[in-house]
């Protein structure tokens, strides 16, 4: 993100390796809440992925906790009390809990309360490495970097196969021409092949050793910097996917500047020197902040569509309609320098921060409802456009140096009263995005009632899943379009919310049906086959 590259810029020009780590600590402090309440939530994960397995380790209650369980909507589904052994105990839900978002509180005279949210989801779908999230492992003794082994197996769970992370030069060459992993950094890329996590790796800083730690400009730091990649690529073979440096338009500390000729030098020097040695890894070009369509014609004009087999930037805050008509925008431009033909491309950061903070990233919005909403838009309208081969949400877990960055997470950090990661509502929509197109691809979008719009996915079973919504330009715009469904043939249809819910399940559908459609997505599927159990 823009505000926190210009802190970084300025800490690596002033102080060697070592010095730049504990600032990046300090910078990103992890935020925890105390709390007066005795009761501690002990569970390290809050994702439950059998409905019905739900259960609960609590700690240092010294008298009986009576808790209860609430849906999305605050109503209460099971309750219950239970008794505590020496200060622990631990609740079983005794019942299926279905798919979807849930609080469960506790409550004891004695100890206190505290209230916790978790997600309910259930096999984990298919690899399809179009889904990516952004974690931040670089960053040492981080809330990141001592929790990747809890959190990359509950990101795969969810449906995300591939991640997007760094790995600092400046932590992988401590001496010219010297190179080693760190153990943290080893730990967490021996997690993703456990469990078959692809890395997006973004080679995004520079090297005190070098240009004295600005991003590389001097020929001898570029080459320096294509030696550094080289050299990670030939230790770790599992990583196929390199994005060179990020951000480089946005806050630059490069002598020779943030224009697209100053990046093209250096994509000059490393593109040919790494496809050389590894010609089977994707090498990404760009990983622009923002859209910046002067900068990618000037980059292109002059020759920088052969330095890159894919092209990436971060379309931060753009409706889903503005997202393909960028796609497409970029596309011509490649076309035009590339005799006609196009090459892949990855937003490799989109997101949504909930914050009201007026300054920083645009993309912000008020609740966790929105949040949800335009994640399933992020993900889904880009689709629309063949071109479009990644997308990467920022971020899995809040963590940054102000609102604005802080709150872009999937999950919230752990408590001192809860333990684990608890669950925006995005990540159940996320993971009910996933579930529901599991195996579907994509067919055609359509324009339904004047300002529904429909996007059409079916797989090789005649399943026809819409994802639907309705376009405005206000948020706080809460009406619904009434849309009539055409007759299908089909036996069944459901209507399904994007926290798992089943808005409607009709048989015999040979005649049309009437659906109401807000801002929020719904996935309407039809088929010859009864719905799965949620």
């Amino acid at each position: 993100m823009r505000t926190r590259r210009a802190a970084w810029a300025t800490t690596i020009v002033l102080v060697v390796a070592a010095v730049v780590v504990a600032a990046l600590v300090l910078t990103f402090a992890v935020q925890r809440v105390s709390s007066s309440s005795h009761l501690v939530l002990e569970n390290p994960t809050l994702i439950f992925s059998d409905p019905g397995a739900v259960s609960f380790a609590v700690s240092g209650a010294s008298a009986s906790v009576t808790w209860s369980v609430a849906d999305e909507g605050g109503h209460e589904v099971v309750s219950g009390t239970a008794e505590p052994d020496d200060g622990s105990l631990t609740i079983d839900v005794a019942q299926r809990v279905p798919t979807g978002y849930y609080t469960v509180t506790l409550s004891s005279p004695s100890d206190g309360d505290v209230t916790a949210a978790f997600g309910v989801t259930g096999p984990a779908p298919a690899d399809d490495r179009y889904y990516s999230v952004q974690t931040l492992s670089a960053h040492p003794n981080s809330v990141y970097s001592v929790n990747m082994d809890r959190l990359i197996p509950m990101l795969k769970g969810l449906g995300f196969s591939s991640r997007r992370d760094s790995v600092y030069w400046s932590q992988f060459e401590l001496s010219a021409g010297e190179y080693s992993t760190p153990p943290s950094i080893q730990r967490t890329l021996d997690e993703d092949d456990q469990n078959d996590m692809s890395l997006v790796w973004t080679a995004g800083s520079g090297n005190p050793l070098y240009d004295g730690g600005r991003l590389p400009s001097s020929p001898e730091a570029i080459r320096a910097y294509a030696k550094y990649i080289d050299a990670f690529l030939t230790a770790h073979p599992h990583v196929t996917t390199v994005e060179m440096l990020n951000e480089f338009n946005g806050t630059n500390n490069s002598a020779c500047g943030a224009t697209a000729a100053c990046y093209l030098d250096i994509a000059k020097i490393v593109y040919p020197f790494v496809k050389s040695r590894h010609p089977d890894v994707v090498i990404v070009a760009g990983g622009l902040a923002g859209v910046s369509l002067d900068w990618w014609r000037d980059f292109f004009s002059a020759g920088g569509v052969a330095y890159g087999d894919a092209f990436s930037y971060h379309p931060y805050g753009l409706t889903p309609q503005r997202l393909g008509e960028v796609a497409d925008e970029i596309t011509r431009l490649i076309k035009k320098n590339n005799r006609g033909v196009g090459k892949p491309l990855y937003m490799t950061e989109v997101g949504w921060s909930i914050s009201t903070e007026q300054k920083g990233n645009p993309a912000k919005v008020g609740t966790e409802e929105q949040q949800a909403d335009r994640l399933v838009y992020s993900f889904i309208a880009p689709q629309a456009s063949p071109q479009i081969a990644l997308v990467n949400w920022y971020q899995a877990l809040d963590y940054g140096p102000t609102e604005t960055e802080y709150n872009f997470g999937l999950f919230r950090q752990a408590t001192d009263n809860v333990k684990g990661f608890q669950p925006k509502k995005a990540a159940i929509a996320f993971y009910v995005l996933r579930s529901q197109l599991d195996g579907f691809r994509y067919v055609r979008t359509d324009t339904l009632a004047g300002d529904v719009q429909s996007y059409v996915f079916s797989n090789d079973k005649g399943v026809t899943t819409r994802v639907m919504w309705r376009t405005t330009r206000s948020s706080a715009d809460t009406s619904t379009t009434s849309v009539t469904l055409p007759a299908t043939g089909k036996a069944y249809l459901t209507v399904t919310s994007v926290d798992g819910a089943r808005l409607a399940a009709v048989t015999g559908t040979a005649a049309s049906s009437t659906q109401e459609v807000s801002t929020s997505p719904i996935f309407v599927t039809t088929s010859n086959s009864p719905p799965p159990a949620r």
